[in-house]
């Protein structure tokens, strides 16, 4: 505290004020990768308030030129904000300045679920996920239709928290619930298999092209072989999802019910993972009783 109270980016102004923007050609238009590429370049020549401004501007602005940027806006460029943080105060400061912002405007109920998602991605980089938490307690009580909406959000970290029955209330149906689990997975299933499929008709079509060539002295090129690594990813994702669905329901009573999800799903994968899915769950759960018992 002492070493940053002497900070000439200290002053009234605050950190996570907007300062920059692209200079534009007449006709050209943003390109959002290059504003991030040039952030985390200006980071790296130590020009660090450069790399802030391009945070920021992108932080705030993305989403107005494309919505496809979601995904890289709450993850990608945040990662590289943080690690911006760990070399110049003040980016930390400014992420902190818009998350609070953003918590006081959901906890005085004038926010919405996308806000929402700010905040938890946030919170997730920052490694603050108490934060979270409390502010998904307080939407909660003073407005369960916006908690409904930014609960998927949030589930796993409602049960580690053991709030089982806060996710029952908002999950909805327990088989719709894993029927779109269920098709999730059978898309990416699809994707993995047209993922091998086009690798081994491109495997194929390069052994031809040797062969009408004479060339029979060179292994053959084979792309790398990802389809393994989705698949794995895809299952992995689907047994998680199952059986986090599973404990909610065992832990609120519902046994019968999780043992029918527990069936359709090893139906789907054989799994062992799977089979000990309730028997896990209410083991976990006698586990959390206890300790919560002894406290």
């Amino acid at each position: 505290a002492a070493e940053e109270s002497k900070a000439s980016w200290i002053t009234n102004v605050p950190a996570s004020a907007e300062s920059w923007s692209p200079t534009l050609a007449p006709g050209e238009k943003v390109d959002l990768q290059k504003i991030l590429s040039d952030a985390k370049s200006q980071m790296e020549q130590g020009n660090y308030e450069e790399a802030l401004q391009r945070q920021i501007w992108y932080f705030n602005h993305a989403l107005e030129y494309d919505q496809g940027q979601t995904g890289v806006r709450l993850s990608f460029a945040l990662s590289q904000w943080v690690e911006l943080g760990r070399r110049y105060p003040k980016a930390k400061a400014a992420l902190v300045e818009i998350r609070d912002q953003d918590t006081r405007a959901l906890a005085d109920g004038k926010g919405y679920a996308n806000l929402f998602t700010d905040v938890q991605a946030i919170n997730r980089e920052l490694q603050d996920e108490d934060a979270t938490y409390a502010l998904f307690k307080t939407i909660r009580e003073k407005d369960p239709q916006l908690a409904g909406q930014c609960y998927f959000w949030v589930e796993s970290l409602l049960v580690s928290k053991g709030e089982y029955q806060w996710c029952f209330d908002h999950m909805g149906d327990a088989q719709l619930r894993f029927d779109s689990i269920r098709r999730s997975f059978d898309m990416e299933c699809a994707n993995q298999q047209r993922m091998a499929e086009i690798r081994q008709r491109t495997t194929q079509q390069m052994a031809e092209w040797n062969q009408k060539r004479g060339i029979t002295n060179m292994p053959v090129f084979s792309p790398p072989d990802v389809s393994a690594m989705m698949k794995k990813s895809a299952e992995d994702r689907f047994v998680g999802q199952v059986r986090q669905l599973i404990e909610i329901l065992v832990a609120t009573g519902h046994k019968t019910d999780a043992e029918k999800i527990r069936d359709q799903a090893v139906a789907l994968l054989d799994d062992a993972r799977l089979k000990s899915a309730v028997s896990d769950a209410e083991e976990k759960i006698q586990s959390l009783s206890i300790q919560n018992n002894n406290k």
